[in-house]
């Protein structure tokens, strides 16, 4: 499975790849919960499931809100 995720300060998307479920259901739940992360997406990566989107979560809004607060941005 893979984890692509967007964090605040980043110009473009990040991909982690080839973790096991355990190992990304882990990272996409760590993601999830970062202050700083727009958009988290779980994706397959076996033949029946190959880049599908098996879980999406975003809170940009609300990401680019704690970014403004701490100077980030």
């Amino acid at each position: 499975m893979r984890v692509r995720y967007q964090m605040v300060n980043q110009s473009g998307w990040s991909a982690e790849c080839d973790l096991s479920e355990r190992q990304a259901k882990k990272r996409f739940a760590e993601l999830k919960e970062h202050g700083l992360c727009e958009w988290v997406e779980l994706v397959g990566e076996d033949e029946d499931n190959y880049m599908d989107v098996l879980d999406s979560y975003d809170k940009t809004k609300e990401a680019r809100m704690i970014a403004e607060i701490l100077g980030i941005r």
